[in-house]
């Protein structure tokens, strides 16, 4: 199959459009992230994201939680504009609340490994997204009993 020059010239234009404009450097660091499980229905997530101060506003925050390697939370957020700091970054603030009704639940302190991914987008002229992802230990009071379904 040969590819003329217009769909190679479109593809790479879509190639540098999703390129953090700062190769190189970590253009979205995760700051904080903690998860609480304290009961069946009473958790939180909570992560705090800095990325430097972008030229273009916010289109949206998209983020997926995993405990333990099984996706359990995922959200997308339309963000307009991020809490200036004084280094010239900008900081975003994922806070939602954790419910796991109708799954088994194991009370007890335990560790957990949690992980944190997404994408921030910002709007046109064209779009630009900046990756992220971090995990940590957790400890928490309580655990949901997590199984593979089949699909």
């Amino acid at each position: 199959m040969r590819v003329g020059p217009g769909l190679f010239l479109s593809a790479l234009m879509v190639a540098c459009a999703t390129t953090p404009s700062s190769p190189g450097v970590e253009a979205v660091q995760v700051t904080a992230f903690d998860v609480r499980l304290d009961g069946p229905d009473d958790g939180a997530l909570s992560a705090e994201l800095s990325l430097p101060r972008p030229s273009a506003p916010f289109l949206e925050l998209e983020w997926e939680l995993f405990l333990q390697d099984f996706r359990v939370a995922a959200g997308v957020e339309r963000v307009q504009e991020g809490q200036a700091r004084s280094d010239g970054r900008v900081s975003l603030t994922v806070q939602t609340p954790l419910v796991f009704r109708g799954v088994p639940w194991r009370a007890g302190s335990t560790f957990l490994r949690a992980r944190l991914i997404g994408v921030v987008r910002l709007r046109p002229p064209s779009v630009v997204e900046y990756r992220f992802s971090t995990a940590r230990e957790v400890v928490v009071q309580g655990v949901p009993t997590l199984q593979q379904h089949p699909e």
